[in-house]
This record gives structure tokens, sequence and C-alpha cells, in this order.
């Protein structure tokens, strides 16, 4: 696995916000296909929080960020790997790094989790919340050209992984969320929608169960997409944004011309119970149907 540098930068974090990505549902690009290079990513701002550089090497098992309120503040500090915290996903597809920096007792514990497929990466951190205020923000980027096709369309299923900035029973660090999730996207019209569901803390806590979420209908921008993370039924609590990644050679129903997505990276930020409690989210799909795909797909 190659070594990813992501620095999201004011200029990226502002064209990241303009009207593609947000605008309205139902006009993305007419199923068109596209052709989109790796490079910087353009993480929105609404997702991408605190975070504002982070170099990750998925096989050496290192991770440096930038984040707002760590001591060094401008440089990228180096998190210790935590294998000890790593989650996998219940169907297998994804294992996702645990990493950790805290300078004494006194700081804030900052708690990371990133990811890697052959196409994509995400990576979330987060704090626990300490007066009245936590830190924490989310990252993804394409590592491989991608070819979107012009029509068709691909089911991705994973694990998901979840940062709340609250504490769990007895432990100086912020709370874990697992859960199932799930994307759909519609290349014929430019679409995208998922969920997550079955969500549940990993760490004990006294906090009332998680209830799925919805991560809202959007427009695709070339590769890219973001939009609303929303209760059931309906409900904003946040935001969402990704990328597909990578182009295989998939027969899956529903595909076209037999090619396909690899992959897709979706983080959000969101209030999990609708009041000031934060959660950093994301995830790493194999699609439907590719060598990787989850047991799970139908």
């Amino acid at each position: 696995m190659q070594k990813i540098l992501t620095t999201i930068s004011a200029l990226a974090i502002l064209a990241s916000c303009g009207e593609g990505l947000n605008g309205p549902v139902g006009g993305g690009g007419g199923g068109g296909g596209s052709t989109t290079a790796p490079g910087a990513t353009e993480v929105p701002a609404e997702v991408a929080g605190s975070l504002k550089a982070a170099t990750y090497n998925a096989s050496a098992g290192t991770l440096t960020m930038d984040v707002t309120g760590l001591d060094s503040p401008g440089t990228q500090a180096s998190f210790t790997r935590d294998a000890s915290l790593d989650i996998v996903s219940a169907d297998g597809t994804t294992t996702y790094q645990a990493f950790r920096t805290q300078t004494t007792s006194d700081n804030r514990y900052y708690l990371a989790y990133f990811a890697s497929g052959n196409s994509v990466f995400a990576g979330i951190t987060g704090t626990e919340a300490e007066f009245a205020t936590s830190f924490g923000g989310t990252t993804f980027q394409r590592i491989n050209t991608t070819d979107i096709p012009a029509s068709g369309s691909a089911v991705f299923h994973t694990g998901y992984v979840g940062i709340v900035d609250q504490r769990p029973t007895g432990l100086d660090r912020p709370l874990r969320v697992t859960g199932d999730a799930f994307i759909s996207v519609n290349l014929t019209e430019d679409l995208i929608e998922g969920g997550v569901t079955n969500r549940a803390y990993a760490d004990p806590t006294g906090l009332p169960a998680l209830l799925p979420i919805a991560l809202k209908v959007t427009d695709l921008d070339g590769a890219a997409f973001a939009g609303n993370v929303t209760t059931l039924t309906g409900d904003v609590l946040g935001d969402y944004a990704g990328t597909l990644g990578g182009t295989i050679a998939n027969t899956a129903p529903g595909t076209v011309a037999g090619q396909s997505p690899e992959e897709v990276a979706v983080t959000m930020v969101f209030n999990p119970y609708k009041d000031p409690i934060i959660e950093w989210g994301g995830f790493v799909a194999p699609v439907c149907g590719g060598p990787a795909a989850s047991p799970s797909c139908p």
C-alpha cells in the first residue's frame, strides 16, 4: 500500500463548497461519464472540521496530522499506532487502523481511525469534550485515476467506524462507534445515497442507544459528492461527503458495459442525538460484484 499525503488547504475547502457538490439534487451530469485524477482532496469544510492536514501510510501503520487544538499548531504531530483499538467491519471487508496521541494526562486525548483500499482512503479523528469544547475532523482522497462510467448503477457494503466526543465509562478517551454502511449510486442520473444501520457503541457508556442514519440522496459531481446526514424521518443531523475511486470489471446487476467504480470513501460529521454531542464517522467500501465485495451484498 502506498504512502498517502492529503493537505486540506483553505483553497481546497472553498472550492469544494461550490455549486456542484452542494447544488440541487437531480442536476448532476446527466450520465455523461467523467475522468477524475488523483491528487489533493477537496474536502468540504463541513466535514473537514479541525483537521488541516494528514500523512497516512497504511502498510507502515504511521500517521501524522495537523489538527486544531494540538500542542503544536501548524505542524503535523505524530500519532501512535494502537492495534488494540482497531475496528474490523463485521463483514470482514475493512480494517480501520487506530491511532492516538496525548501529550500528558492534562491534555486532550486524540483518537483517529484511517483505512485505505486500492483506490481511495478515508480518515477521522476526534477528542472527548472538555470545557464544553471538542476537536475533530475527517478527510478522504482518491489514490488512482477514476473513470466514472456514463450509465448504470453500483452498490457498496462495508462496516462503519465513528468517534463520539464523550468518554467511555472509566476511560480517558472518546467513545467508539460501529455499524453497517451501505451506498447506492445511480450513474445514469448522477445520484448517490446511503445509510448506516446497526449503530452501536464499542465501549461501555450510559448514553442512549444509537439510531440508524440516512445519507440523503445528493448529486455526483464527477467522482465527488456531498450531502446531509439525516434521521430516517428526514431530520437533518449534519453533513457527509466523499468520493468514488477506481474502475474495475463488474458484471453485477445494474452495471453497464461490464464496468463500475471499484470503491467509495465517505466521511461525515453530525449530532447523533440532535444535541451538542458530536460524532465523526466514515468508511471505505468495496463495490458489490467486485473481487473484494462484502458477503452482505445482494
